[in-house]
């Protein structure tokens, strides 16, 4: 990448690499400060009210930790395009040992301590493939799994796909009580 989470900062050595000039970046600034506000243009081709505040979007998976609730040590496992587990850690990590490792460092959600990303690249693509192969969609799936964390559908801990096999596909039992 072309900046350094640690000293928070660009790599005037990137720019010289790809041969733009040091200061062609953008200034960094927050997840959630406020860029600008829709216009007449952008209610146009948007169709949001005039006015609303455009933000700093935040990385999609640190988005996931943020939004899930999770805080202090917690590990969360965020599936999209990429699948990516993030924890976070208030003190910064050895970002080579990190890179040796294909782990991602960056900033934490509020910028208040370090994540730290592994990922599994194309996760999509895998979860659409499954959903192919038991003649079903993601979205099938998806509510699938929360019917069988809920205990409703076909049974506790179960969940039935059309095209693959009478008994569905059964989870863990369930436990006690």
């Amino acid at each position: 990448g072309a900046y350094d989470v640690g000293r928070r900062r660009y790599l005037p050595q990137v720019a010289a690499a790809v041969g733009v000039a040091d200061g062609v970046f953008p200034p960094v600034a927050a997840t959630g400060t406020t860029m600008g506000r829709v216009d007449g243009r952008g209610v146009g081709w948007s169709g949001l009210p005039h006015g609303i505040p455009v933000t700093v979007a935040g990385h999609d998976h640190l988005a996931a930790w943020a939004g899930s609730g999770a805080e202090g040590c917690d590990v969360v496992n965020s599936v999209g395009t990429a699948e990516t587990v993030v924890a976070v850690t208030g003190r910064f990590p050895d970002v080579d040992a990190a890179l040796a490792r294909r782990v991602a460092v960056t900033l934490q959600p509020g910028g208040g301590g370090w994540a730290v990303l592994a990922s599994a690249a194309r996760s999509g693509i895998v979860l659409g493939a499954v959903a192919r192969a038991l003649g079903s969609s993601v979205q099938e799936l998806d509510r699938a799994a929360a019917l069988a964390g809920s205990g409703a559908g076909t049974g506790v801990g179960s969940a039935k796909f059309p095209g693959f096999g009478p008994a569905g596909v059964t989870g863990p039992p369930a436990g006690p009580g």
